[in-house]
């Protein structure tokens, strides 16, 4: 049980160092440290520049969701390429284990 709550821990700082990451250049006042300062920083904002700050914000989630899936779609191809060669090593490993096993047997069927 503890080792899942300290995965979990570890994901979330994961998660959470990524969407800062991406989040600081498209809007650094929505990174995570940030957000709890946000209705500090903007108490005395009128109406219309509530509404002009929350379009921006509509946009860098927008460009925010784009990214992500930049990043994702670049980290699968990553990923299936270092399968497919993590494979390849493993058959060729295999093949040569199989070719040694082999080459056992028929030299103690020929020695008999």
């Amino acid at each position: 049980m503890a080792k899942q709550k300290s995965t979990q821990n570890d994901t979330t700082h994961v998660l959470q160092a990524l969407y800062d990451m991406l989040m600081y250049d498209i809007e650094p006042e929505l990174v995570t440290e940030m957000l709890p300062e946000l209705p500090e920083i903007y108490a005395n904002e009128t109406e219309e520049e509530r509404e002009e700050r929350a379009e921006r914000y509509a946009r860098a989630f927008s460009l925010f969701s784009e990214s992500l899936g930049d990043i994702l779609a670049l980290w699968k191809d990553e990923l299936v390429a270092f399968r497919n060669q993590a494979f390849a090593s493993f058959k060729e490993k295999s093949r040569q284990e199989d070719a040694e096993h082999l080459s056992d047997i028929e030299h103690s069927i020929d020695e008999q």
